[in-house]
């Protein structure tokens, strides 16, 4: 965790933290291209997907969660923290679903929640001062519904423990959280109709940055090899397919960023562009088998298993935009 504080340290200093957030919180006020152009860059300069995973989180829950839902105090409070790097920012999850919550809410008092559960495996959770939880509150509650919760890392009542190794991106901390907490209301985030608006935002945003992340991360990995390559045909080849498969993979995020821009665009298209993006990066890691035995080519076959993270729901998107536009399209494998 040291490690990723460094890099924090790093990306905030080069205002990578605070790219799509205001002026007046210490961001430097990005629109899409820019945060897009952010995740490439942090995928290259760190050249760790760890730190990429960590950093699509973190600017999850800062520009899109409480930079969009937060009020002015709740704001005030944390983003100027957050776009700095003296504060990193964990979510309970990228696939939290109404009705599935892990962590249940219910009225302690006027002023109060009483929040209880746990949360097997939250990203960044181990190094992070700020988590966005969601939570279910009861059918009886008038508000019904998921509710989201800004929590300090040192709530009384709030646990960790180690998460489980899940084989990739080891610089990216895990942690199993337990929450048995009074939580005052207003630290919740945004309405309930609000909280499920995030989640229903929180997969399209997190695939298609974190394709761009991946791009970023794969041109450094080719500059860095290249050198190693031997000057035989099969090592020229090796190289041009991956070449070609990194053109192709910017081509197509160039294509989900036109797409994520214009809510009017066709969403079968922008999910089979999605789709067809991971399979490009499922091949190029099969590729890198060609490249010479280096530890830069083997963390990348390791760390790109990333890109399996939410493909079930990627899938369901498909099936569902491909019902709702009455075509005749084959299930995913």
């Amino acid at each position: 965790m040291s490690t990723l504080r460094t890099h924090w340290e790093s990306l905030g200093r080069a205002g990578l933290l605070g790219v799509g957030l205001p002026s007046r919180f210490g961001g430097q006020g990005g629109g899409p291209p820019e945060v897009r152009r952010a995740a490439r860059r942090v995928g290259h300069t760190s050249f760790d997907l760890g730190v990429g995973l960590s950093w699509l989180v973190h600017h999850i829950v800062s520009r899109f969660q409480l930079g969009r839902f937060g009020t002015e105090e709740q704001k005030a409070a944390w983003l100027p923290h957050l776009a700095s790097g003296e504060a990193m920012a964990a979510t309970s999850s990228v696939a939290t679903r109404e009705g599935e919550a892990e962590l249940s809410a219910s009225a302690a008092d006027a002023d109060h929640y009483h929040i209880v559960g746990t949360l097997p495996a939250v990203i960044n959770a181990p190094a992070a001062d700020l988590l966005v939880l969601f939570a279910q509150l009861p059918p009886s509650d008038e508000d019904g519904g998921l509710a989201a919760f800004l929590i300090h890392r040192d709530t009384p009542g709030v646990s960790y423990a180690p998460g489980d190794d899940r084989g990739y991106c080891p610089t990216s901390p895990l942690a199993r959280v337990t929450v048995d907490s009074l939580i005052p209301r207003v630290s919740q985030l945004g309405t309930v109709a609000q909280a499920r608006e995030m989640l229903d935002q929180l997969d399209e945003q997190f695939d298609v940055l974190r394709l761009q992340v991946i791009s970023g991360y794969l041109g450094q990995l080719l500059l860095e090899v290249r050198p190693l390559m031997r000057r035989s045909d099969r090592s020229r080849l090796a190289m041009l397919v991956l070449d070609g498969r990194l053109q192709a993979l910017r081509s197509l995020n160039a294509h989900l960023a036109e797409r994520w821009d214009s809510p009017a665009g066709d969403p079968v298209d922008f999910v089979a562009a999605e789709a067809a993006a991971r399979e490009l990066v499922r091949l190029t890691r099969q590729d890198l088998a060609d490249l010479p035995d280096h530890p830069a080519v083997v963390a990348a076959q390791r760390d790109l298993q990333l890109v399996r993270l939410g493909w079930a729901q990627t899938r369901d998107r498909f099936l569902a935009v491909a019902r709702a536009a009455e075509t005749d399209l084959d299930p995913l494998p």
